[in-house]
């Protein structure tokens, strides 16, 4: 009896998940889930990273304005 209802609980939580998945907002209504699943990522431009960095190095800081960067 006790497998039973363990059984007719699993199948029960399994039914509502299932409802649930369906009760999801469509990608119209929110368009970002698109971006979620788009597979066309852009792929890892590590030249355009390096020139940043350096970039980002040749900056002079005012250290006077913002202490926490000294």
């Amino acid at each position: 009896m006790f497998w039973f209802a363990l059984t007719a609980l699993a199948l029960l939580g399994g039914v509502l998940a299932m409802a649930r998945r369906r009760r999801y907002e469509s990608v119209a209504e929110e368009p970002w889930r698109a971006s979620l699943q788009d597979d066309d990522d852009d792929e890892f431009d590590a030249e355009a990273l390096r020139r940043a960095e350096e970039e980002l190095e040749t900056d002079d800081w005012d250290d006077a304005e913002e202490p926490w960067r000294g």
